[in-house]
């Protein structure tokens, strides 16, 4: 009595579920998506029986996300089970040496559905070079080929400091004209020389949103847009990895050419010394972005309390909506300026479009006993009484 059956109802034929009672795949796909993240639940379901086969591998193998070593695994595996590839959405690969790169040149043929493509440069340790790294003689590595097969991507990151250059981040571009987000992350220096083409490919493409970290990308960005802007950038997220002249001057240049069209900008301090200078002139920076909407700042250290300060002293917004202060550290010696903080934004000619100020003490606060807890909840008081504050310990 097993299998699907159609009946024919007022001269409509409609997909009845199994005389045994298993739900139609719209109704398991809707569960099955509650369990992506659990991938030993969805092997389970997919050898269940035979009517949930097709729906839990296609959750399982929507995102795939291969080390080095497991590259050369799953191009084998593709050969043999082709069409597994047509259920990868979201591909995620590290590329230690031109073996890996042939590899990805091997699996893109086979996918075709990809949305979202990480791709991670990693530098060989002192103890696992292989032999096709130019560790020594810094020879870069290849775009692997046949990218474009990969899929509709709208969304792709490149990361690591592995040997590659400018013109492979362009060449990797290049294959993808949808891309809607790019992140960048690479802290090791990179070449100018070949910023022209990748300036050029970035103002083809509807960019709305960019993430940079790192000397290098950030750096390269900003020489990038100098030459040429995309029009349509919405949101900016830029993390330093250090406070350096350069960064400053990096983040400066591309606020300046795509600041009017921003409407959310996003800066992290990660991995900043505790004797980085606390005084930032902003005020230069954000002054170009009329539109903004959304403010976010991450600080690894209390330090950079003065700087918000110092900041928001400056800044009228009249379009801004919601801030987002992410706090890592903070000490009795803060108590000043994040009150003054909590003063400028209670100032409605400043922001007189605020909404919400979310405030994360991650790390700052062991718990909600905490007395330094009680102190960051009294000096935000005025936000909770205007009925714009959240503060969450997490």
């Amino acid at each position: 009595m097993g299998g699907w059956i159609q009946k024919r109802v007022d001269g409509t034929r409609v997909a009845m579920a199994s005389l045994r009672g298993t739900p139609m795949p719209e109704i398991l796909h809707a569960i099955f998506g509650h369990l992506e993240d659990d991938a030993r639940s969805l092997w389970n379901c997919a050898l269940t029986c035979r009517y949930w086969l097709p729906v839990s591998r296609d959750h399982l193998f929507q995102t795939i996300d291969l080390s080095s070593r497991r590259t050369a695994r799953f191009a084998a595996l593709l050969q043999r089970s082709p069409h597994l590839g047509q259920h990868v959405k979201r591909f995620s690969v590290v590329i230690l040496s031109e073996t890996d790169a042939r590899y990805v040149s091997l699996i893109a043929p086979s996918l075709g559905s990809v949305s979202r493509l990480c791709l991670h440069y990693q530098a060989h340790s002192l103890f696992d070079k292989g032999p096709d790294v130019s560790s020594e003689d810094g020879v870069p590595l290849p775009a692997p080929c046949n990218l474009a097969a990969i899929g509709p991507v709208q969304e792709l990151q490149i990361s690591g400091n592995g040997h590659y250059n400018t013109m492979m981040v362009a060449t990797v571009l290049d294959n993808f004209p949808h891309v809607q987000k790019f992140a960048w992350s690479r802290d090791a220096s990179a070449s100018l020389a070949d910023a022209q083409p990748l300036a050029e490919i970035l103002t083809h493409i509807p960019l709305k949103y960019l993430q940079a970290s790192g000397l290098g990308a950030c750096e390269t960005l900003a020489y990038c847009f100098c030459l040429a802007a995309p029009a349509e950038l919405e949101h900016l997220e830029f993390s330093y990895t250090l406070v350096r002249d350069v960064e400053h001057r990096a983040l400066a240049a591309i606020l300046l050419v795509v600041g009017s069209s921003l409407k959310t900008l996003a800066i992290g301090f990660n991995g900043v010394p505790s004797n980085a200078p606390a005084a930032l002139e902003w005020d230069q920076y954000l002054d170009s972005c009329p539109r903004l909407e959304y403010l976010q700042f991450t600080l690894s250290r209390s330090l950079h309390l003065v700087a918000i300060a110092g900041l928001l002293s400056r800044l009228f917004s009249p379009c801004l909506q919601q801030i987002d202060l992410n706090m890592s550290g903070y000490n009795a010696s803060d108590e000043g300026y994040l009150q003054s903080i909590v003063e400028l934004l209670e100032d409605l000619r400043r922001f007189p479009a605020l909404e919400t100020v979310v405030v994360k003490t991650r790390g700052s606060v062991s718990s909600q006993t905490d007395p330094v807890w009680d102190e960051i909840s009294r000096i935000l008081a005025p936000l909770r009484a205007m009925g714009i504050m959240i503060l969450n310990n997490s």
